[in-house]
């Protein structure tokens, strides 16, 4: 019973959080001054009838000042997210409810990769 209402009520949540618009570049949107991040952040377990369905948690990337950037919405796939050239701090959730912070370089025209588990 607690699977059934876990998915009616959350995984709509998510799937609307994942469809939403995103900064994942397109033939019309790239900037050839952006850099990318695509973020491996852990994934949660949700069982349904038909079987599991994984879903990437959702992150924080801030300035090196502590500015808020953006909140990249939980996702089935790590999304590839658009952002200046520079440093920042990505912030996901880690285990036993610890926060996860990890300095990342942003180059211009590179996309730069983060797994999350590697940086526990």
């Amino acid at each position: 019973m607690n699977k059934i209402i876990l998915t009616i009520i959350v995984l709509p949540a998510l799937l609307s959080f994942a469809f939403a618009a995103s900064d994942s570049p397109d033939a019309n949107t790239f900037e050839p001054q952006a850099g990318f991040i695509q973020v491996y952040s852990k994934t949660l377990e949700f069982n349904d009838i038909d079987g599991s369905v994984f879903v990437h948690q959702s992150y924080n990337i801030y300035t090196e000042n502590g500015e808020k950037v953006k909140t990249v919405p939980a996702s089935f796939a790590p999304q590839l997210v658009r952002l200046a050239p520079g440093r920042y701090v990505v912030q996901c959730s880690g285990g036993d409810e610890k926060n996860v912070k990890i300095n990342v370089l942003i180059k211009k025209g590179q996309i730069t990769s983060v797994d999350q588990k590697i940086s526990e």
